[in-house]
């Protein structure tokens, strides 16, 4: 039986074992390689039998996943040993050896040696001479520039005089014949400039000065340096095509030519999800500030979209090629933008970003005039009273930190998008029927019609249906095919007064479209998006200081995982404190992201086993991060340095600890308490025989006595020194 259960478990996949029990046999038949042992015979692991112990190194097999080999690297790290990964994709695997030369370990894949240097291929971008600060006056003065804004024009009249610009009807009927499918020229039949000369970007800053309205956004780096860095500006026009400016190339004329078109107050700017990274990184490396902002972000958040991502929201509404989107974000989202020449991927998703910016905000914004039932509805029709009872004083109204001015004021900066600029965009799908897949978001939800709304039998119909659908996704075969001009939209989620989907003969000719009643409360929804662009464009940058850098540590994501296993102690927290204060240091040293200088994941490892020499760092990771180099640079060094300051104060602390503890829970506690009561008893002892026998001769001070007194005493301290030696161990 034993045989068979052995032979059983010999055959069994790899991936059949849980990570208890991989790690388990592989750290058994690592450490027996480590000692010179021979591999067991019976074990788990069919790659355990080739581990020669007579062998300085050894090569796991590439079908360990990616969470095997990082137990791997994990036991290497306990045991002392050297380890490395090797290779790429399904030819990666884990290297340990004895010694810092892996031998021949890495015979199989000799062309990946070189890249152990750690040096990286991009060369790193020329950091900005200074940074734009946005101290007290600084913020001041935009703040002063925002309210002359919102002063000069009230936001309800520029939301009113926005609404009025949009042809409801014919919006809705390209959103049911396709959407951004229809009225969106396709990215790959778009033209674009590269702007990556002062020339160029002279002249592009004269279109913006001339432009109503420009999309725009930013691809940045923050690995290569501490603040981040920004390495493309993407824009686009809605009569000039788009754009892609290359800063590294024209950085110290970007602010100057491009910063008073985004200070504008008569040019409408849009963008999506600025305030997190777009607003701080203008204002951060060029000192640009934004005035008048659409964000789509806010607009799809009023309108209670389950999910806020560009991408995500561009598929959603019908953008072509959807497949080859997401797999253009899956590639280059986290892509390095500094890498030049830009690859036509690389511009392809980077134009993306901007190319469908202004359709979508134009679909989002009819939704916002005639969706029947928003979540922001019950505050707006609160808002809605206050403002009228203070307009009723002709007072201006503080909504936020924005200002409303009396409504008998001239709007101005209005961006006036509706029928010709539509008209403009419009773009027919001809050509091969496109093969669409399914969305597992609901597209339109019957904008402005009420759900009890009089319609015919064939309309209560199709009304019924939609409401069947909603709240579940429907599953859409690959094969499926929609007519050309259709796109992806789902006509069976439209309210019945909604056109259906059309030849493309229809898309190129509406006829009569729908007449769609306004939500009483559509001007307010537009308008408390507006107030939420403007307020995220105040959350400019501000330098980290090292106080507040250092006061994550507890934080982090890692820590705060591997801190509550049963391995972790007070000693690691010590060290792992330390640790992340050098990480900040060396990074502002440095200009490097913290990540660059040395993952979390490392930190965790030389917590767990403190370097305290060069050799005993190159053993935790093979190679070290590029910054620690070989471990021998002045980094390095003083990372070593951190560690056994860490490690002294903690033994400090300790030691003083111990010297004020009477904790009956460390086995000196108990022994001293013990030694109390036992010296109590025989005084108590003593003093009984005393009474009953005076002037007995006293027998303590023969030979005899004395001997067995020493011999006690030596018994008492080396119990002490034995308690002391088993409590310092459990306490570290």
């Amino acid at each position: 039986l034993q045989g068979v259960l052995a032979a059983a478990v010999r055959n069994t996949p790899l991936m059949a074992y849980s990570k208890k029990s991989f790690e388990r046999d592989a750290t058994e038949a690592i450490l027996r390689w480590r000692d010179g042992l021979p591999p067991l015979t019976q074990s788990a692991l069919e790659f355990a039998s080739t581990f020669d112990p007579t062998r300085r190194s050894i090569s796991l097999p590439t079908s360990l996943t990616p969470w095997e080999r990082r137990i791997v690297h994990k036991i290497a790290v306990k045991a002392g040993l050297f380890h490395a990964s090797c290779g790429e994709g399904s030819a990666r695997f884990v290297a340990v050896s004895r010694t810092r030369d892996f031998g021949d370990a890495l015979v199989e894949n000799a062309s990946r040696q070189d890249g152990w240097s750690g040096v990286d291929a991009v060369p790193k971008p020329r950091a900005p001479s200074k940074y734009s600060t946005s101290g007290p006056e600084v913020m001041e003065a935009i703040a002063v520039r925002q309210r002359q804004f919102s002063d000069a024009t009230d936001v309800l009249q520029v939301a009113a005089s926005m609404a009025e610009s949009v042809d409801l009807g014919r919006v809705l009927h390209f959103a049911s014949n396709g959407g951004l499918s229809v009225m969106v020229a396709p990215l790959e039949e778009s033209p674009f400039e590269l702007v990556d000369t002062v020339a160029k970007l002279a002249a592009l800053a004269a279109k913006l000065d001339n432009a109503s309205v420009f999309a725009f956004d930013l691809e940045q780096n923050s690995l290569r340096s501490y603040h981040g860095v920004t390495c493309l500006i993407q824009i686009a026009l809605p009569s000039h095509g788009d754009y892609i400016v290359d800063v590294l190339s024209v950085w110290d004329h970007v602010g100057q030519y491009l910063g008073p078109a985004f200070a504008s107050t008569n040019t409408l700017k849009i963008a999506h999800a600025v305030a997190g990274c777009d607003v701080p990184a203008l204002f951060r490396d060029f000192g640009i500030v934004i005035v008048n902002l659409m964000d789509t972000y806010e607009a799809a958040l009023s309108l209670d979209e389950p999910a806020l991502g560009l991408a995500t929201l561009l598929v959603k509404y019908g953008v072509p090629s959807s497949d080859r989107l997401r797999e253009l974000k899956r590639v280059y989202q986290n892509c390095d933008w500094r890498a030049r020449p830009l690859s036509h991927e690389q511009i392809s998703y980077a134009l993306a970003d901007v190319h469908f910016l202004f359709s979508l905000e134009l679909l989002l914004r009819t939704k916002l005039l005639t969706a029947s039932d928003l979540s922001v509805d019950a505050d707006l029709s609160l808002e809605g009273t206050a403002d009228d009872a203070c307009r009723n004083d002709s007072t201006p109204v503080e909504r936020g930190d924005i200002s409303l001015a009396a409504a008998s004021q001239t709007p101005v900066g209005i961006c006036d998008v509706g029928e010709d600029e539509l008209a403009g965009q419009e773009h027919v799908m001809s050509g091969d029927d496109v093969a669409v897949e399914e969305d597992d978001d609901e597209m339109w939800d019957g904008w402005g019609v009420p759900k009890k709304a009089g319609t015919n039998a064939t309309d209560t119909g199709v009304a019924e249906e939609a409401d069947r659908t909603v709240g579940r996704s429907t599953s859409f075969s690959g094969d499926s095919m929609r007519p050309a001009g259709t796109g992806r939209l789902r006509e069976e989620s439209f309210s019945a007064h909604i056109a259906q989907p059309a030849s493309s003969s229809a898309v190129d000719s509406p006829a009569a479209p729908p007449a769609l009643a306004r939500h009483p409360l559509g001007e307010r929804r537009l308008s408390s998006v507006l107030q939420r662009s403007q307020k995220a464009c105040l959350k400019l940058w501000k330098p980290k200081s090292m106080s507040a850098a250092v006061r994550g540590w507890e934080g982090d994501r890692l820590y705060s995982k591997y801190s509550r296993s049963k391995e972790w102690d007070e000693r690691a927290t010590a060290v792992f404190q330390a640790l992340y204060i050098w990480r900040e240091e060396t990074a502002r040293l440095a200009d490097e992201s913290p990540h660059y200088v040395c993952p979390s994941d490392l930190l965790i490892d030389a917590a767990r086993t403190p370097p305290l020499s060069v050799d005993a760092l190159q053993r935790i990771a093979m190679p070290l991060p590029p910054v620690l180099g070989d471990g021998t640079n002045s980094y390095a060094l003083r990372l070593i340095e951190s560690v056994k300051s860490a490690l002294a104060a903690y033994e400090q602390r300790t030691s003083k600890r111990f010297s004020v503890t009477t904790s009956p829970n460390c086995p000196l506690g108990e022994l001293l308490a013990e030694e109390r009561s036992s010296s109590g008893a025989n005084d108590v002892r003593t003093a009984h025989t005393k009474k009953e026998s005076t002037g007995k001769s006293n027998n303590t001070s023969t030979p005899a006595a004395r001997e067995k007194a020493g011999a006690l005493a030596a018994g008492v301290a080396a119990a002490t020194l034995v308690a002391l030696l088993i409590w310092r161990h459990r306490r570290t």
